[in-house]
């Protein structure tokens, strides 16, 4: 049995590294905490671009991002995200964020797949199904 048991991080496939970044930095805040070497190579950098990196020698075939306390994992390779792979993730943001994050949409074209006064559905470059909900609202639903 686990016992005082805490997630740790998700890892996803992603054919484009460059991509994911962008979009999980500049639309929903993220920042890149880690970056892995094909080989395995120590000191990868994680500041700069992935161009940057891969300027200096590395072969870079994954990019970890935090958003929160939330960690996610991108492993380059080809994806099909399809119910027998992952469905969605959700995450809980601040009431106060909805107005920015909604003109970060707007000013990406980033399509709004549902939206109600409760949460939103995006999806990422990829098609991964991406809810955010509101804290106040997950509170209210005793899920908080």
């Amino acid at each position: 049995m686990l016992r005082n048991a805490a997630f740790h991080h998700i890892e996803l496939p992603c054919e484009d590294l460059e991509l994911v970044e962008r979009f999980y930095t500049i639309v929903l805040g993220a920042r890149v905490y880690m970056r892995r070497d094909a080989s395995r190579r120590p000191n990868v950098p994680f500041a700069g671009t992935i161009a940057e990196a891969e300027e200096n020698g590395f072969q870079i075939d994954a990019t970890y991002l935090k958003i929160g306390d939330f960690r996610i994992g991108f492993l380059k390779r080809v994806q099909l995200h399809n119910q027998s792979e992952i469905d969605h993730l959700a995450f809980v943001i601040d009431d106060e964020e909805l107005g920015s994050l909604a003109r970060r949409l707007t000013e990406y074209k980033i399509e709004v797949v549902y939206q109600d006064t409760d949460q939103m559905m995006i999806r990422d470059p990829f098609g991964l199904m991406l809810e955010l909900w509101p804290r106040s609202v997950l509170r209210k639903m005793g899920l908080l």
